[in-house]
């Protein structure tokens, strides 16, 4: 008996599973149909009752009886699907070779009794095989080869049983059995069609019911995630303005210049936070909506990870932590910023979490594959939550020292399928959490031809003096974009609109930059006032600034030769901007 071991087998393909299917719905119908078999030979036993062979008839029918029962013993195991699966090949051979033999089996009885039976025994036998073999079809037809084997074989033998024979109208006999044989052969062929087309029906059904489950769990954990993102801020992208709210109020009491600088430190590491809040999932919607480009190149590790060490070390120190880099001097071919920002987010999570220990960070090649590593000392991650960590808006534990959005991880998975590396997650004994991100071998490489390295900002151009005309319809943002130029010495025009910046440039000298909002109110686009103050003005430097996500898509801004800024810019990007735009007047 032959029994399927699913757990051990490899998968088939989906053809190769299709012809299992097909192989295990013959041997269903060969072993259900069996029971016909003692009935029909019974009735061939009865055809020849009169006959003198009467007792070869029994002996034959009894034979024929006791082989297909034996074939129905042999295929039953092959009843369970996952049996033919495992061994599909051994299944066929056994169906083929039973069927076979039990097919033989019928035919000797006509090729050797009949000379010895009359004509009128000959006849009703010859009618009842044929009624058998076209029966067959249900059980063998969706095996044609197989089929027609079987047709051979039950023509074949009444052929020579009536060739023998010294009946008349054997000529004509024969031919009609010629006939019979090929007209049976014809509907198996349609009859293997049909039930090829059902079972393509059948698998395309489990596909679809596949997708179907698969998208109704996205859609699920969607639904989770979006719950998840709720909760998580409306108390995390509340505790920072709640305290920027408490310290701007306590910023309009103070009596002393020191007491206004720690109330103003306080206020900047508030921002910072909500900043890192808003950044996070600006980050998240660019790799959702597949935004995010990837830059292919060399770089060196090493120089990356020592820009990291002297940014980290002070932060691990100040914990107490011992902070580890071993790197060599390697470089690699790839995306330098993406493969930065990974590293900085997992060495941003493990200084978080780690009280006490250390953090490492490793270069290492092992076999055909590169990883980066970082590993701390910290509670690490239980069992049951190690993928959950990579899910968005999940977070293991939250408190007033661990704010975030549970974004982290899953920006840094995706990232890393970006640049075709992967994350993985190796707990630590007797604790601690290891996050590696691997490369191919191959991504190795020599270093670049003149010996380039991240290099330093270059120097600041001065912005003394530069014109920009600033519009947005929020007071707010004008306040603090009036307060951030001046401090650079600008000479800034900033408006609510289009006609309010034409009427302060009346009597003033022309702009040499632009910044200006998207959405300005009453369906007024930024890029049209671009163009309008282009009009008066001429070529004007300008960028638009915006918080509406998607933007990149909008066929008016693909096609604009100006940059699109993501709201809240970052101060330095923002400087970047205006500094490339003196440089181009």
């Amino acid at each position: 008996m032959v029994t399927g071991a699913p757990a051990a087998r490899l998968p088939l393909d989906p053809e190769a599973r299709k012809v299992a299917y097909r192989l295990h719905f013959t041997v269903n119908q060969a072993v259900r149909n069996s029971f016909a078999v003692p009935i029909i030979m019974a009735f061939c036993a009865l055809i020849t009752w009169n006959d003198p062979s009467f007792n070869l008839g029994v002996v034959w029918a009894l034979v024929v009886i006791a082989i297909y029962v034996a074939r129905a013993l042999l295929l039953r195991p092959g009843m369970d699907l996952s049996a033919i699966e495992s061994a599909p090949a051994l299944w066929a051979r056994r169906l083929d070779l039973a069927t076979g033999a039990a097919g033989l089996a019928v035919a000797c009885g006509p090729a050797f009794l009949f000379p010895a039976f009359t004509d009128w025994s000959r006849m009703f036998l010859s009618m009842l095989l044929l009624s058998w073999l076209a029966g067959s079809m249900a059980s063998l037809g969706a095996r044609p080869a197989l089929f027609r084997l079987y047709i051979l074989l039950f023509i074949g033998g009444i052929a020579a049983g009536w060739a023998r024979s010294d009946s008349e109208g054997v000529g004509e006999v024969l031919l009609l059995l010629l006939v019979f044989a090929l007209i049976a052969a014809t509907f198996a062929a349609r009859f293997a069609v049909q039930v090829a087309s059902g079972i393509d029906i059948r698998f395309e059904n489990e596909r679809l019911l596949a997708e179907l489950s698969q998208a109704k769990a996205a859609a699920e954990e969607s639904s989770a995630a979006k719950s998840r993102f709720l909760a998580v801020a409306s108390h995390d992208l509340r505790q920072p303005l709640h305290a920027l709210t408490m310290l701007n109020g306590m910023l309009g009491n103070a009596r002393t210049p020191e007491r206004v600088r720690e109330l103003s430190v306080q206020m900047e590491r508030a921002s910072q936070t909500l900043d890192h809040l808003f950044t996070s999932l600006l980050d998240f919607s660019r790799l959702e909506s597949g935004r995010t480009t990837v830059d292919i190149g060399p770089f060196s590790l090493a120089a990356l990870l020592r820009r990291l060490e002297g940014e980290y070390r002070p932060r691990a120190e100040a914990k107490g932590l011992s902070l580890v880099f071993d790197g060599g001097e390697v470089h690699l071919e790839s995306d330098g910023q993406i493969v930065e920002r990974i590293v900085r987010n997992l060495l941003d999570n493990a200084i978080k979490f780690t009280a006490s220990g250390s953090v490492q960070v490793r270069a290492a090649t092992a076999g055909d594959r590169f990883s980066i590593s970082v590993t701390d000392t910290g509670p690490g991650i239980p069992e049951r939550l190690r993928e959950a960590v990579f899910k968005e808006y999940f977070q293991v534990e939250t408190s007033a020292a661990q704010a975030g959005l549970g974004l982290g991880l899953a920006i840094v998975r995706r990232l890393a399928g970006l640049i075709g590396a992967d994350l993985s997650l190796t707990p630590m004994r007797p604790h601690g959490s290891c996050f590696a991100l691997g490369f191919p071998r191959n991504v190795l490489c020599a270093p670049p031809a003149l010996g380039a390295a991240l290099g330093a900002a270059p120097p600041q151009v001065s912005l003394d003096g530069l014109r920009v005309v600033c519009i947005d319809d929020d007071p707010q943002v004008r306040d603090a974009m009036v307060t951030l130029l001046a401090e650079w010495k600008c000479d800034a025009i900033v408006a609510g609109s289009l006609s309010d910046a034409l009427a302060l440039l009346a009597d003033r000298a022309p702009p040499q930059a632009i910044l200006c909002d998207l959405s300005l109110g009453r369906g007024t686009s930024g890029v049209d006032v671009i163009a309008a103050l282009r009009a008066r003005f001429g070529p004007l430097p300008a960028a638009i600034v915006t918080g509406e996500a998607g933007v990149e898509a909008r066929p008016d801004l693909a096609q604009a030769d100006y940059p699109v800024l993501m709201k809240p810019v970052p101060v330095p990007e923002l400087r970047g901007v205006l500094e490339s735009f003196r440089g181009g007047t």
